[in-house]
């Protein structure tokens, strides 16, 4: 025995109402599964340069812009202010160290010395970079040049 169907087609509008709601939901989905990493600080180009991983220590941040000016720690420093500026963000940083470790003068050696890490423009003249390093390397700090691992060799 052979039935006939009983569906009709619908023949009314489309809500935009239900398409609304879906694009939103999708929207707040993708907004929401989105990382954004920002990297405060002064926008400086870095030259290119390979990948090194890092130990995890005291850091004090130097950059370098284009135009020659430094900054420690985003904030904008005069030549003839540097050495004292970093004299006193090393103090600073070794207190805190033993502070939070609860070490002794004697037990802060060297794994707990804070780190300069000097990142200049790739148009900033090598005698400058090479100043800031020396004044850094005479406070006893170690010094790590940051370069920009992401972009090609060959982009110059």
């Amino acid at each position: 025995m052979r039935t006939l169907p009983r569906l009709k087609i619908f023949s009314g509008k489309l809500s935009l109402i239900a398409l609304v709601d879906l694009l939103f939901l999708l929207f707040v989905f993708f907004l929401v599964s989105t990382s954004l990493v920002f990297q405060p600080g002064v926008p400086v180009d870095l030259p290119v340069g390979h990948e090194v991983s890092s130990s995890p220590a005291e850091r004090i941040i130097v950059t370098i812009s284009r135009t020659g000016d430094v900054y420690v720690n985003d904030h904008s420093v005069a030549d003839y202010e540097l050495p004292n500026k970093l004299r006193r963000k090393v103090e600073q940083r070794a207190e805190f160290t033993m502070n939070r470790l609860n070490l002794t003068e004697e037990d802060l050696g060297a794994q707990h010395a804070p780190r300069i890490v000097l990142q200049a423009d790739k148009r900033v003249e090598y005698e400058k970079i090479i100043e800031v390093a020396s004044l850094a390397r005479s406070l006893g700090l170690g010094v790590y040049l940051i370069t920009d691992p992401d972009r090609n060799a060959g982009e110059f």
